[in-house]
């Protein structure tokens, strides 16, 4: 994170939606990123929030997916940018943006027993990229809104997502995940990061986990939905 802050200073990035020096994201762009819809993630159904709907949530260990964007235009840009381009500073523009427009702020840390969570990446990627970027949003966040990190998932599939359909990535991530440190999830409200929904395969594989751990309410917090 030091080389990054050097780096920024050396070679400071360009904005990826108008080319204005500074951040990777200027003021002006964050403000026109594009609004989510209010609708399940899972059946896609309109609703008043995004929270998992009454049809759908018997089915899904998640009670809602909450998401800064639409994986579309700059954001979608971004997320490249972090997974794909090595920008490790990403993570804390992302991590901001989903503070700023899903209200998660210093005041959520009085609240007992509510902890983040990252969604672990395959090991694969992870020694492509030399980061796990879903750990690092995860750790940003938890920085940004003073509610407390732990990592208390570990990878053990090492399945790729990026290409394979609905059907295959539910199959692939069935036995993705295993859990650690059993005390810090039992009975806690987690907020479960990754980066971006796409089907919910993986938030979905992650939180079933987290339940079966003992967590009371797992909510799915990404930057984009697609």
């Amino acid at each position: 994170m030091i080389l990054d802050s050097l780096l920024a200073v050396l070679a400071p990035h360009e904005c990826l939606g108008c080319n204005t020096e500074g951040r990777l994201v200027c003021t002006t762009c964050r403000a026109s990123l594009a609004v989510p819809d209010k609708r399940c993630y899972k059946c896609h159904e309109p609703g008043r929030s995004m929270a998992t709907c009454a049809v759908c949530r018997p089915n899904s260990p998640l009670t809602s997916v909450q998401a800064a964007t639409r994986y579309t235009g700059v954001g979608k840009e971004l997320i490249h940018k972090l997974k794909f381009g090595r920008a490790r500073s990403a993570a804390s523009e992302i991590a901001d943006m989903i503070a700023d427009r899903l209200g998660l702020d210093s005041r959520m840390s009085a609240y007992r027993d509510i902890i983040i969570v990252h969604a672990p990446t395959a090991t694969s990627r992870v020694r492509t990229r030399g980061y796990d970027q879903s750990r690092l949003v995860a750790r940003a966040l938890a920085v940004r809104s003073g509610i407390p990190y732990h990592p208390v998932l570990m990878r053990a599939g090492q399945n790729k997502q990026v290409g394979s359909d609905k059907a295959q990535r539910k199959t692939q991530m069935l036995s993705a995940y295993y859990p650690v440190s059993l005390r810090r999830i039992r009975g806690a409200h987690v907020l479960l990061v990754d980066d971006v929904c796409t089907t919910g395969s993986t938030l979905e594989a992650a939180a079933s986990v987290l339940i079966r751990a003992g967590a009371a309410r797992v909510d799915g917090i990404v930057f984009a939905k697609a």
